[in-house]
């Protein structure tokens, strides 16, 4: 059975240090949006419009992570 780890909290706390670990300890496939959003749209974006690519961002890393948790496949969700 695949297992999922939902990885929250503030800025700065350490979560992607600690999805980093989870990735290589249990061979699990890190999902993290903020690797997405620059190069999808740039640094500088008014925080209404931010809000609402980060929502699409994190729909589609859902959609990814239950697509690998189907096939088996340990999922870190760094958010």
């Amino acid at each position: 059975m695949s297992t999922l780890y939902l990885l929250c909290g503030k800025v700065g706390s350490g979560k992607t240090t600690y999805a980093l670990s989870l990735e290589a300890e249990k061979k699990a496939f890190r999902i993290t949006v903020d690797q997405w959003m620059i190069p999808l749209f740039g640094e500088h974006m008014p925080r209404e419009v931010f809000d609402s690519r980060l929502g699409t961002c994190k729909e589609i890393a859902y959609d990814l992570a239950e697509r690998l948790l189907a096939y088996g496949i340990d999922v870190v969700l760094d958010f």
